[in-house]
């Protein structure tokens, strides 16, 4: 499985990869994240919401890498 940390230290490879450099990715991580939290505390607190707040599955990959992939896809 392709990593952030792997991808990481071949910077061409993450270059033809994504179509944007390490620290290009790394400045649009840095103004995703307050974003997504936003989003989420907003989807999380709905007022028709079923479960409680922590309730489900959690989340399988860390957020940088959750980004990378759609980074990834959006370029395929």
């Amino acid at each position: 499985m392709i990593t952030y940390n792997k991808l990481k230290e071949k910077p061409r490879a993450f270059q033809s990869i994504t179509g944007m450099s390490i620290a290009e990715f790394d400045g649009l991580y840095r103004k995703f994240v307050p974003v997504w939290v936003g989003a989420e505390r907003e989807r999380l607190s709905r007022p028709d919401r079923k479960q409680a707040i922590g309730g489900g599955r959690p989340y399988a990959l860390k957020l940088k890498e959750r980004l990378l992939m759609t980074v990834v896809w959006l370029r395929l």
